[in-house]
């Protein structure tokens, strides 16, 4: 059995209107994720400072920041709720799509599989 793991960079930019009225214009790209013959998903980059019990189904770190910050992927169907359970907590959080290539690199080391 061979593992496959593909990550693309998407240039979708996604906007409801329900989202700029809570959180104002989001304007950040995504990262497609696809492992093996499974279905391709969505994920936004979110530097955060607020504790890993405020994250959700859809939500995990990938790179742990100094002064208790991280990185975390946040699936997109559930970036609203999850931006909003930041921010229940007067935790920050900002939209990090320019880290989108230190992000793939991360997930290519813990989830791609050994080449011999």
């Amino acid at each position: 059995m061979t593992a496959s793991l593909r990550l693309e960079r998407s240039g979708r930019r996604r906007m409801s209107t329900n989202e700029q009225t809570v959180m104002g214009t989001r304007n950040a790209e995504c990262i497609e994720i696809k492992i093996g013959d499974g279905e391709s998903s969505s994920w936004q980059i979110v530097k955060t400072n607020a504790p890993k019990d405020y994250d959700g189904f859809g939500t995990f770190t990938v790179i742990e920041l100094s002064d208790n910050e991280r990185l975390v992927l946040i699936r997109e169907e559930h970036f609203v709720w999850q931006t909003m359970r930041y921010a229940s907590g007067n935790n920050v959080w900002e939209a990090q799509s320019y880290l989108k290539d230190a992000v793939i690199d991360e997930l290519w080391k813990r989830f791609a599989p050994e080449q011999d």
